[in-house]
């Protein structure tokens, strides 16, 4: 199947307009957000092997205090960048 692309209207995209600080600053936010989601699944991968009761050993439990920490920073640079 074919793409057609269309121009815009004004001759240049959106995109290509967009001044690049905020281009880069939107770019960190979306990065960011993946990050934490990411980090989100292997913490719950972590709940789910250590199921039922989710006793950790000492390698694990600094494992997912890294995770969290890693998370928490991400997410103080989204929201420092509102």
């Amino acid at each position: 199947m074919c793409k057609i692309q269309r121009a815009h209207p004004l001759g240049t995209s959106p995109d290509d307009r967009m001044d690049p600080a905020i281009k880069q600053r939107n770019k960190q936010r979306v990065d960011q957000t993946f990050r934490v989601i990411d980090l989100m699944e292997d913490i719950r991968d972590i709940w789910r092997e250590t199921a039922p009761l989710q006793e950790i050993d000492e390698a694990r439990k600094e494992n997912l205090l890294n995770k969290i920490k890693k998370a928490r920073k991400a997410l103080d640079g989204i929201e420092a960048s509102l």
